[in-house]
């Protein structure tokens, strides 16, 4: 059996030695499919990491566009709440305009009122100087005219040697015009005419 076996081994061995040469032909076949397979796995590895670099790419601008989203969505919110609050101030410098413009109005009339009736007291003050000036001056010319009918008096006594009455005490002379009225009014009723 060894026997057998051995020359098995050597009839099978050269069978199987030649089945493993292979032409330069195959060879070569194999080559160039080990080369187009490098080539296959290469452009794979590239696409692939191209495809890693694009999903990359997109999951930043994703977050780009997600942090863009948002902030655009809270800058119109704040540009919103801002013009609502310029909206509300605008309204109160409105307000507050109108109270100054309505109490300028109320001090320039009650400045207008009082220039108006001061100058209506400066002209009754001015009536009323003038007033007593010319009952001054008739009051001088009534103590004038009464001074000289009393000296006239005095004379036409004196030739008669009448006795003398008492002098009455002057009165004070008058400093208002009412004293002036009171004064003319008793020599009215006395009968004294000037």
């Amino acid at each position: 059996m060894f026997k057998k076996l051995i020359s098995l081994f050597l009839f099978a061995a050269p069978l199987f030695l030649i089945g493993c040469v292979a032409t330069t032909t195959d060879m070569d076949m194999l080559q160039n499919d080990v080369v187009v397979l490098t080539q296959k796995y290469n452009r794979q590895q590239k696409e692939l990491k191209l495809l890693r670099e694009e999903l990359k790419a997109l999951k930043t601008s994703t977050k780009k566009q997600a942090v863009t989203r948002d902030t655009f969505n809270a800058l119109r919110e704040g540009q919103l709440a801002l013009n609502d609050r310029i909206s509300e101030i605008d309204r109160d410098l409105q307000s507050l305009q109108n109270r100054i413009d309505e109490s300028l109005f109320r001090i320039e009339k009650a400045l207008s009122d009082a220039e108006t009736e001061r100058s209506i007291n400066r002209a009754q003050i001015d009536q009323a100087m003038s007033e007593i000036t010319k009952l001054k001056k008739q009051f001088e010319e009534i103590n004038k005219k009464v001074e000289e009918l009393s000296k006239l008096a005095l004379a036409i006594k004196k030739p008669e040697q009448q006795v003398e009455k008492p002098k009455p005490r002057e009165k004070p002379k008058p400093q208002k015009p009412e004293d002036f009225y009171n004064i003319a009014l008793e020599k009215l009723r006395q009968g004294k005419t000037v």
